[in-house]
């Protein structure tokens, strides 16, 4: 007994010395640690929105397509991890996946985006740091005003103006639900691109609502069955960086030509 007490203490002791030379790297690179997260996210975004200020129906919505134990775990999911495990093996090779909404929110504030065995125990370590320095509420505001939503939206705020052109307080189920698909690949959902395979997206989070007893069926097909209505926007104010970047260097390129042309 008294070996396995040694074992359990020797192995939180290591972990509690890795994470806070984890930690302290972090501050030091990036000039932001897991104790002032929430107050960088508030003076970074130009549209912070408060989880009061949230509507019930988008916490429901992202809860069921991100991360249905969100409320339950510690930071991370163990039946998502072995489920994961088990593609990355069969597939011989990092699927990703698995991730709960905190080692999400970890990995975009604090880690790089590579997919390596490394940067995933490290996301696992500091994920549980996180529970327990932030409670869930604060965890899920930090993370719906961090996530990008495409077409520029960086975070839940920014995404009601550009999206449906009004405050997130406002958003109905519908455009809840619309929204809470986007994250997961902000680019290949953007509506403006392709409406079609963001509705469909649109549909899995309603059918994941529906399995998580947020809403009735009847509520899911309504909506599905009705128009979305989306602000407006030009295709370039729609564009991410990469596009812009890539169009702004071919504009310059003719350009040139047409000005060498002309000499």
């Amino acid at each position: 007994m008294k070996k396995i007490i040694c074992f359990f203490l020797v192995v939180f002791l290591s972990v509690a010395i890795y994470s806070n030379f984890l930690n302290s790297k972090i501050e030091k690179e990036k000039n932001i640690s897991l104790g002032n997260a929430l107050k960088y996210l508030k003076e970074q975004r130009n549209e912070y929105t408060k989880i009061e200020d949230i509507p019930k129906e988008l916490i429901n919505a992202t809860v069921s397509i991100e991360d249905k134990r969100f409320f339950y775990h510690l930071g991370f999911d163990p039946i998502a991890i072995g489920r994961s495990a088990y593609l990355n093996i069969k597939n011989k090779r990092i699927m990703g996946g698995g991730s709960t909404i905190t080692q999400q929110l970890v990995k975009n504030m604090f880690l790089s985006q590579d997919q390596s065995y490394i940067r995933k125990v490290n996301e696992i370590i500091l994920s549980v740091i996180m529970e327990f320095k932030y409670s869930k509420e604060e965890i899920l505001e930090m993370y719906l005003n961090e996530v990008y939503f495409g077409a520029g939206a960086n975070g839940i705020g920014e995404a009601a103006k550009i999206y449906f052109n009004k405050e997130v307080k406002d958003l109905n189920l519908s455009e809840s639900s619309f929204l809470a698909g986007l994250p997961q690949a902000p680019s290949n959902y953007n509506p403006y691109n392709n409406l079609k395979l963001a509705r469909k997206r649109q549909a899995r989070v309603l059918e994941s609502m529906v399995r998580n007893n947020h809403i009735t069926k009847e509520q899911m097909d309504e909506i599905l069955n009705e128009k979305l209505t989306l602000t407006k926007i030009s295709y370039k104010s729609s564009m991410n960086k990469e596009e812009k970047f890539v169009k702004s260097k071919l504009f310059f390129f003719i350009l040139n030509i047409r000005i060498s042309l002309l000499i």
